[in-house]
């Protein structure tokens, strides 16, 4: 690991702060404030030639504070300032603090703190997952997978009804039918290899871009994942497409007022395999980037959008609006339930894990480091009646 060395001048402590990050110009501008917030320690600081020494400087009698004082304290602490800059730079560009230099004595091990656990590549990493709002977060239930086994969750239809039951006579056992989900979680991985060489020339800058990119890649697996199942038009558990004329769950026409009016209600009326109503609760519409912006206006306008009246538009804010770069069709959009009111699309990761794990290994013989990001998961629609897809022909 870098240091500064400690016959720079500066006080190593800090000049240590500014150069184990490699902001360097951020770090210049927080070590000036340490230095703004503690201006009477000269002690921190060389003395350049011509300079009284400490002793001389404290050598002041009370007789000789005078209004001056202030001013001469703010002088104190721009020269400080002064010193601190120019000790940053002589350390990094003069002889005293050759980076190349330092970097040329190290091995594959001196990086090893940089991954695993807790790491810089690993805090990268997740925080380049975290980075941004996953849609598809939104629209599936999640839970925590013990295994790697295939996971079955079994489903009934609802009971019957309530009914009236005289004084003394016998309860009525309602029945229900039952069928089951299945998927089998899978591991995802990417990796990376560095050599010794790689490292010194990229001067580290090539573990965070490598880790940013690692991050952003298994956010894309996962959302990949989840809006295939909406995007392809897969099978599910009774063997027809998501969106089937069978689960009246689907139409054809372009986005617009009045198809996202009928998508609705198709939503709303949706039964139980013995006729109920389910009473679920439309949440998402879910759309292409080209249609973000008609998504927008038929959802976001008071009054109805293009309409020569001054008719209030109903359907504001009726749901909110998902814009998924993972559809692949333009003109192709979609409606999806909030999950607390039927059930949609269950996401299991293994040991409850959503975010990558990261892991290292050192080959001592050839001077590189390999690194790799893991995801474990899987998942299954549950029910169809929380979707409803406008397939545009």
């Amino acid at each position: 690991m870098v240091r500064a060395r400690q016959d720079s001048g500066l006080d190593s402590q800090i000049i240590n702060q500014i150069l184990l990050d490699q902001n360097f110009e951020e770090n210049i501008i927080e070590a000036m404030e340490i230095v703004a917030a503690n201006p009477l320690n000269p002690g921190s600081f060389p003395l350049r030639e011509g300079d009284k020494s400490q002793d001389d400087q404290t050598a002041h009698t009370e007789s000789e504070l005078t209004d001056s004082t202030q001013s001469a304290e703010s002088t104190g602490l721009t020269e400080q300032v002064e010193s601190l800059i120019e000790s940053v730079e002589e350390a990094l560009s003069g002889p005293q603090f050759d980076r190349n230099s330092e970097l040329s004595e190290a091995t594959t091990s001196d990086f090893s703190d940089l991954v695993g656990d807790g790491s810089n590549v690993e805090r990268t990493l997740i925080k380049s997952y975290n980075r941004a709002d996953s849609n598809w977060r939104k629209i599936v239930s999640v839970v925590p997978l013990s295994n790697m086994k295939s996971m079955a969750r079994h489903r009934r239809s609802d009971t019957d009804k309530y009914i009236l039951t005289p004084q003394g006579s016998e309860v009525e056992m309602g029945s229900w039918s039952t069928y089951s989900v299945t998927y089998t979680p899978k591991k995802y991985e990417r990796g990376a290899s560095f050599s010794w060489e790689m490292l010194i020339n990229d001067d580290l800058g090539a573990f965070r871009n490598i880790a940013v990119d690692l991050g952003i890649a298994a956010r894309n697996t996962i959302a990949n994942f989840v809006m295939g199942f909406i995007r392809d038009n897969s099978d599910i558990y009774d063997g027809l497409p998501l969106f089937d004329s069978d689960h009246d769950n689907i139409g054809a026409d372009a986005l617009s007022e009045s198809s996202l009016s009928v998508a609705l209600t198709a939503m709303r009326t949706q039964t139980s395999e013995k006729g109920a109503t389910l009473a679920i609760v439309p949440g998402f519409l879910v759309v292409p980037p080209q249609l973000e912006f008609k998504a927008r206006k038929i959802l976001n306008s008071s009054l109805v959008p293009g309409a020569s009246t001054n008719d209030i538009n109903v359907l504001k804010g009726i749901v909110d609006v998902i814009v998924e770069p993972m559809l692949s069709d333009p003109d192709n959009w979609y409606l999806v339930a909030k999950p607390e009111s039927v059930a949609t699309i269950e996401i299991g990761f293994l040991a409850g894990r959503e975010t990558p794990e990261i892991f290292m290994r050192e080959d001592f013989d050839h001077d590189t480091v390999e690194f790799k990001g893991r995801l474990a998961f899987g998942g299954a629609v549950l029910d169809y009646r929380g979707f409803y897809g406008s397939l545009v022909e």
